[in-house]
């Protein structure tokens, strides 16, 4: 469960000369629960992603590019164990705009 916020920008077009390239950043809070299935432990805590994408419209419908995320989240134990944990993933994306 997280809350967050975004923002439409045109960054690299002082650069690159296309109106039909936009990016996005996204910003989110969240509070995180996991339960880790093989020493039977529940954590939890609270946790932040942020995301860049980058996209083209190639159609007035349609759209592809790609995500960069980078997620930082900070967890305890019951018994006041706590630990962060953090993950990147890049994504290829493509969708349709009604």
């Amino acid at each position: 469960m997280g809350l967050g916020v975004a923002y439409r920008l045109k960054l690299f077009l002082d650069f690159l000369p296309m109106q039909d390239v936009f990016e996005y950043v996204h910003v989110y809070g969240m509070y995180n629960t996991m339960r880790d299935e093989f020493t039977s432990n529940s954590y939890q805590g609270y946790g932040l992603t942020t995301e860049y994408s980058l996209h083209k419209r190639s159609r007035t419908s349609f759209f592809f590019g790609g995500k960069f995320t980078h997620n930082i989240s900070w967890v305890e134990e019951e018994r006041n164990r706590n630990f962060s944990l953090g993950w990147y993933t890049f994504a290829l994306e493509a969708g349709f705009i009604f």
